[in-house]
């Protein structure tokens, strides 16, 4: 309303604008007319011209800057300083007219010039001030300060210019007597231009353009004068103070017209209070009116809220409207999108003769017609207050039995509906609005209702599949980090026990008086550390099975069996006998046994487990027995079985079916749970079959099946009686006790070793090898060492002597940490600890293909 208001007065502010200009230019050609036959050099009207200015532009200014601070627009108050600057420089010319009016006597050339100078400064700073003012119009107030000082300095420097020029000269060009301020009316001219196109922003734009077309022409009328106070001159004073005017006028009429519209606007608005406090009287007596029907939402929602689950949400929703509401018949339908129909899921208890009459009765098809149905289950709210008028089978059916006025209200969930809520009564239209608000708003509380409920079925269930998620996860997390704790200390390990491997090889062989009891215990320490040593990769490879480095070679499972019962002898025999339990070890292994592809290793440890876990199983003793046979299929192919039995307490069938899950384990704190897990994945890594028979009181009895090879088991080959010849090696690690065993046993075949403890003293050895042009044969470094590790070593290598080989000694298997099967500077990868006879393999390998030592 208040801006139709203002856009009524809008056309009156023009036309006003309009015959202000009229007037303006009316009053200026008259009093031109006028001064140019009666009041030519007339000191009087000169004075009263300028002072006149002085004040219209004083008040000029104060009406910008109450303005400028009402509205808080930059450009205002730029306006405002301009006319304030102005009314000083006006109050200087007309305190010079005013000193020749008081002498009374002519005035001296000198005077003549001041006056006519004082005229030129004020002519530009006005126009100057405005323009400036419209292009820092978008900046903040604060910017006015600058603008003040700027245009004051601006007011001096012009003044002593035009006080410096000549003010008159012989008519020129189009007559022109004063040259200098020819670039006035051009200024005012394109001030009228540039604030006229702003007239849509502001009313005060308007009154600027309209004010410069008057104060052009009045400048443009003191380009012709000749004397400070001849008809001319006394012309352009009176068309300055003229367009001051009338600047001054529009002003004061914005300011009659804004009050006009805050007066109307006022108007309007009272009548607008009074409008919204019938509204607001009315709307109280709605909320009055539909607060019980809230009262009853609440208390459904609080019942809805302790259900848990769907169907006791509706039949509280059903029972509590045919009580409470009151509702002839209530029923709730799920929504089947694929089949556009509904089925009746609860009928409310006192409805349920009538909706038997209906054919309504829960699990019922109720079928989606052209009718209010189908746009309930498109989200809309449907009240029909009489249905015997329409001819659709839905509400015919209802009608049938006497029911007049029906409200379906979608069950909506996010933006699908999923159920409607069928609500009737006998009467006809005898739904209010504020009923069918209620079961709108009931509608989407019983939605919600519904959709949490499901939501919380859900996630039980999702929360069930975690928890068995996790532990699964958590499993593996063990695993993880027992793989991760294994790989770290593997390096140390290995290092470790390198040493025990080399010297126990050098003592085998080079020790001829040694008893065969001796090599005995010895061959029986060599195979322990190769034990220890897969080990500990087998629990890296928990969870770097990708990595694991099994070498499959044709072996016999008859000769595994009897090391096997040696190195466990002590848990089978020495530590029972101490509680006084015996268990009898029996073997039964078949003759002429086919081979089969394995490690050695890996089934040593797979069987050693077993025989642990059959001696656990006897706490009061048993026989644990060990068999190996050869099975024959109908397919033709042939199988090796090696079984481990005991005469233990057995298992349930709900533990065999979790004795091969990792960390599962019935010997409480003595169990790890690692056990059958290790030698379940060994066989799947050997393409065996595992088979686990048992029961409580009867024993286990593991089998693991291998398929046969034709292959024979390698003989063992004395490598000692090899001989190779005598190499030039550089030996690099960062163990004192590898370095002197490696290199004891490599000089006892001959070679010619030199060693260096970490990779910057091996970098020092091979810069002097270079220097003394004596390269090494081969050089065989440690991976893993502090600061310079066996990388930088074989980089190293490779810069000096291409063409020397570099073996890389590891703990971590044949594959390097970084994830690369080789690095590019090295050419062969040894797994820690040392197998000697390995390294002597590579050594024979080399000098054949390379013709090294020849």
């Amino acid at each position: 309303m208040v801006d139709l208001a203002a856009a009524r007065l809008d056309k009156p502010i023009t036309l006003r604008f309009s015959s202000n200009l009229i007037v303006a230019i009316a009053a200026f050609l008259a009093g031109g007319f006028a001064i140019r036959h009666y009041g030519g050099n007339n000191p009087v009207l000169h004075t009263m011209l300028d002072t006149s200015a002085v004040v219209t532009a004083a008040l000029v200014a104060m009406m910008f800057w109450d303005a400028s601070r009402r509205l808080n627009q930059t450009w205002l108050l730029l306006l405002a300083i301009s006319f304030a600057w102005l009314a000083f420089a006006e109050c200087a010319h007309a305190m010079a007219a005013l000193i020749w009016t008081q002498t009374g006597s002519q005035p001296t050339s000198a005077e003549i010039m001041w006056r006519a100078g004082t005229w030129g400064a004020p002519a530009h700073l006005l126009p100057l001030g405005v323009g400036a003012a419209l292009l820092l119009r978008n900046r903040p107030r604060s910017v006015g300060w600058l603008f003040a000082i700027a245009l004051g300095l601006f007011a001096l420097l012009v003044a002593f210019v035009f006080l410096s020029l000549p003010r008159y000269a012989p008519p020129g060009l189009l007559g022109i007597t004063r040259p200098t301020l020819v670039l006035v009316p051009l200024l005012w001219a394109g001030i009228a231009v540039a604030y006229w196109r702003q007239v849509h922003e502001s009313e005060m734009a308007r009154t600027v353009a309209v004010a410069a077309v008057v104060l052009a022409a009045a400048h443009f009328e003191m380009l012709y004068s000749r004397a400070p106070s001849d008809s001319i001159a006394l012309v352009a004073h009176l068309g300055k103070f003229i367009g001051d005017a009338l600047l001054l006028t529009s002003l004061a009429q914005i300011g009659a017209a804004d009050s006009k519209r805050l007066r109307l606007a006022e108007s309007k608005l009272t009548g607008l209070n009074r409008d919204l406090d019938a509204r607001v009287r009315e709307r109280t007596a709605r909320l009055q009116e539909v607060n019980g029907r809230m009262y009853l939402l609440q208390q459904i929602t609080h019942a809805m809220g302790e259900r848990q689950d769907v169907l006791s949400i509706f039949h509280t929703v059903a029972s509590t409207l045919e009580e409470r509401m009151p509702a002839d018949f209530v029923c709730l339908c799920l929504y089947d999108r694929v089949a556009r129909e509904l089925s009746v899921n609860h009928v409310g208890v006192r409805s349920a003769w009538l909706a038997k009459a209906l054919e309504m009765s829960e699990h019922a098809i109720v079928p989606i017609d052209e009718n209010g149905l189908s746009r309930c289950v498109r989200g809309e709210l449907v009240y029909e207050p009489d249905i015997a008028a329409i001819k659709f089978p839905f509400p015919r059916r209802l009608a049938a039995q006497g029911l007049r006025s029906l409200v379906l209200a979608p069950l909506k969930a996010k933006t699908q509906v999923f159920g409607v809520l069928v609500v009737a009564r006998l009467a006809r239209s005898s739904f209010l609005s504020t009923d069918c608000e209620f079961l709108h708003l009931l509608g989407e509380h019983v939605a919600l209702a519904a959709h949490e409920a499901e939501i919380r079925t859900r996630l039980q269930l999702a929360y069930d599949d975690l928890r068995r998620t996790q532990q699964s996860v958590l499993q593996h997390e063990r695993l993880r980090a027992i793989g991760q704790m294994a790989s770290g200390i593997a390096h140390d390990i290995n290092n470790a026990i390198s040493p025990v491997a080399v010297y126990t090889k050098a003592m085998l062989e080079k020790e001829p008086n040694l008893s065969p009891r001796m090599r005995e215990y010895l061959d029986l320490v060599g195979r322990v550390v190769k034990d220890i040593s897969a080990t500990v990769g087998r629990l890296r490879d928990f969870y770097r099975h990708d990595q694991a480095d099994v070498e499959l070679k044709p072996l016999n499972l008859n000769d595994l069996v009897p090391q096997v019962v040696d190195l466990t002898r002590a848990r089978w025999n020495d530590m029972p006998l101490q509680q006084g339990v015996v268990v009898r070890v029996e073997t039964e292994l078949e003759p002429d046994l086919p081979s089969v592809m394995g490690d050695e290793t890996e089934l040593r440890e797979a069987l050693t487990n077993l025989v642990f876990n059959a001696v656990d199983a006897m706490p009061q003793g048993g026989v644990l027995s060990l068999r190996t046979r050869s099975i024959a299929r109908q397919s033709g192919n042939h199988w090796v079985q090696l079984e481990v039995g005991d005469t233990g307490v057995g298992m349930d069938e709900a533990t065999r079916k979790r004795c091969l899950e990792p960390f599962f384990t019935t010997k409480g704190e003595r169990g790890t749970g690692l056990g059958l897990p290790m030698v379940f994945g060994a066989a799947r890594r050997h393409s065996a079959i595992l088979d686990i028979d048992s029961s409580p009181g009867n024993g286990t009895r593991v089998r693991i099946e291998f398929a046969a090879t034709e292959g024979d088991a390698p003989k063992i080959v004395d490598r000692a009686s090899k001989t190779n010849h005598p190499l030039g090696l550089l030996l690099v690690d960062d163990d004192p006790a590898v370095l002197s065993s490696t290199r004891t046993v490599l000089e006892m075949d001959g070679h010619n070793v030199a060693v260096a403890e970490g990779g910057q003293a091996a970098a020092d050895l091979l810069s002097a090898a270079q220097k003394a042009g004596k390269p090494f044969d081969i050089v065989v470094t440690d991976l893993g060492m502090p600061h310079l590790d066996g990388q930088f070593v074989a980089r190293t290598v490779k810069e000096l002597f291409p063409a020397t080989p570099v073996v890389l000694l590891t703990g971590w298997g044949r594959r390097l940490p970084g994830g690369d099967e080789q690095s590019k500077h090295v050419d062969f990868i040894l797994s820690k600890p040392l197998d000697i006879d390995e390294l002597r393999d590579l050594f024979t390998t080399i000098t054949s293909s390379r013709g090294l030592g020849t």
